[in-house]
C-alpha cells in the first residue's frame, strides 16, 4: 500500500505530537491535538486494498475539556507506548 509510513516516519510523527503539546503547555495554552474522526460517517471500504479506512474528517481533542480530557491523556499514553515499541 502506497500510503503506509515507515517505522521511522511514525516515530517522527509521534515525537512531533509530543513537541507540539509541550509547546502549547509552555505557552500556557490548552493542549490540543487534531486526529482522524473515528465515526461511521468517516469510514469507507477501499476496494483496491480490501480494507476499511478512515476518511479525511478530523476532530480536535483538548485537555481542558472535561468530556475530552480522559481521551486526550489516553491518546498521549498510547502514543508514547507505540513510540517505545517501535524503537
Amino acid at each position: 500500500m502506497k500510503d503506509e509510513l515507515t517505522r521511522q516516519e511514525v516515530i517522527n510523527k509521534l515525537k512531533q505530537l509530543g513537541r507540539d503539546v509541550n509547546i502549547q503547555i509552555d505557552a500556557m495554552k490548552n493542549p490540543k491535538m487534531r486526529m482522524p474522526q473515528r465515526t461511521l460517517s468517516n469510514v469507507y471500504f477501499d476496494e483496491k486494498d480490501h480494507l476499511i479506512k478512515l476518511g479525511d474528517k478530523t476532530q480536535t481533542r483538548s485537555f481542558f475539556n472535561v468530556a475530552q480530557a480522559k481521551r486526550f491523556m489516553q491518546t498521549m499514553l498510547v502514543s508514547a507506548q507505540i513510540e517505545k515499541l517501535l524503537k
